[in-house]
């Protein structure tokens, strides 16, 4: 967020992060010398690329909303990021200055419910101070109906996959309110999820056939 100015936060926290850096080295011999002798140009040039995927009814509308923030003026001429140092499950962000070096937002041809991926590319400028949670955010909570409360009841109730749903992911914020329980429902469902021969790794967000129930 631009400081001072609108703010988003990732519905589901921080998926995919990669941080990259790098040294800048003058090198050069010196005549009858094979070793290089360096001078260090300066410590490093640190970027941080964040990905993911806004899955469910609101994943245009979380498009929408990152794109406003991201492509904000800032008076200052930089924004500001909040990473969690100890963890995605941290309360406390580190402050990190950071100007946009590119984002990329992309809805597979193949799906054909809300889902898009995205990949932005943050390039750090500075570094802030810890601070506390952000309050007054805007983000659209994936699959809004996940905030009710499932019904109580013993191990046998099931869920239909359907229009709003179709993803494990998408199952889980639905049914728990949190949609890294993913596994919960895949563990009670296995016979039936295996017998759909899916790749593993693309399990959680892979849509599922419209009609299947599954126990969670």
């Amino acid at each position: 967020m631009p400081p001072k100015g609108p703010e988003f936060e990732w519905p589901n926290g921080i998926e995919g992060l990669r941080v990259q850096g790098q040294v800048g080295n003058a090198r050069h011999k010196y005549i009858g010398d094979n070793a290089d002798a360096v001078q260090v140009m300066h410590r490093d040039s640190r970027t941080f690329e964040m990905t993911g995927q806004f899955s469910g009814i609101t994943g245009s509308q979380n498009v929408h909303e990152l794109l406003d923030v991201i492509t904000a003026d800032s008076t200052v001429g930089y924004w500001l990021l909040y990473l969690p140092p100890g963890g995605s499950s941290s309360l406390v962000f580190m402050e990190q200055q950071v100007n946009i070096e590119g984002y990329d937002f992309n809805h597979a041809q193949d799906d054909r419910m809300d889902s898009w991926d995205y990949t932005i590319t943050f390039i750090r400028v500075g570094i802030g101070k810890k601070a506390k949670k952000i309050t007054n955010i805007v983000g659209s909570p994936q699959n809004p109906a996940g905030s009710k409360k499932p019904p109580k009841g013993k191990d046998s109730r099931t869920f239909t996959i359907h229009a709003g749903g179709r993803t494990l992911r998408a199952a889980a914020q639905l049914v728990y309110g949190n949609p890294e329980r993913w596994n919960e429902i895949y563990k009670k469902n296995l016979k039936a999820l295996n017998a759909l021969k899916i790749p593993t790794h693309i399990l959680p967000t892979k849509n599922l056939p419209l009609g299947m129930k599954l126990h969670y």
